[in-house]
């Protein structure tokens, strides 16, 4: 890993900049952002294709008018990245299944007819990799949210 410290807020920015044009096609409103500066010391490039597979899928599984809702918090020396969207949600038993290699949830729906089923797996080894955990969380028909944590530094 090519560990640097950068600023978590700032990545995700950049990476939304990447998906206007989806969001501004679903009319999406994106919340959370008011956050302040959070700085970590990590890989900056797999952390920016971790936020981006995150947000990716969101927008991918978003309601048209839902939301995406970002919040971001560091507590003793631990980073805790959430990023929920409204939508159709994930069934529970698929929770664990969601993060293996080619798997995609429901296969007889079209939303997710584009993709290999990898994004989810390489976020989670991404994570893995730097020692921290990622979960899902999500009712169906209401929202799905991803959160994940990682040290903030190598001190600790």
């Amino acid at each position: 890993l090519n560990y640097a410290y950068f600023d978590l807020m700032k990545i995700t920015l950049k990476c939304l900049f990447t998906f206007e044009k989806q969001i501004n096609i679903k009319k999406i409103d994106i919340l959370g952002l008011d956050n302040e500066s959070i700085m970590v010391y990590a890989d900056y490039d797999l952390i920016y294709q971790v936020i981006y597979n995150l947000i990716e899928n969101a927008i991918k599984f978003v309601d048209e008018k839902g939301y995406i809702k970002f919040s971001m918090a560091s507590k003793e020396n631990i980073i805790r990245f959430s990023i929920k969207n409204s939508g159709q949600g994930i069934k529970q038993k698929e929770f664990k299944l969601i993060f293996e290699k080619f798997y995609k949830a429901d296969k007889s729906r079209s939303l997710d007819s584009s993709g290999l089923g990898l994004g989810l797996y390489l976020t989670n080894s991404i994570i893995n990799m730097h020692n921290g955990t990622i979960k899902v969380d999500s009712i169906e028909g209401l929202f799905t949210e991803f959160v994940f944590t990682i040290r903030a530094n190598n001190n600790n």
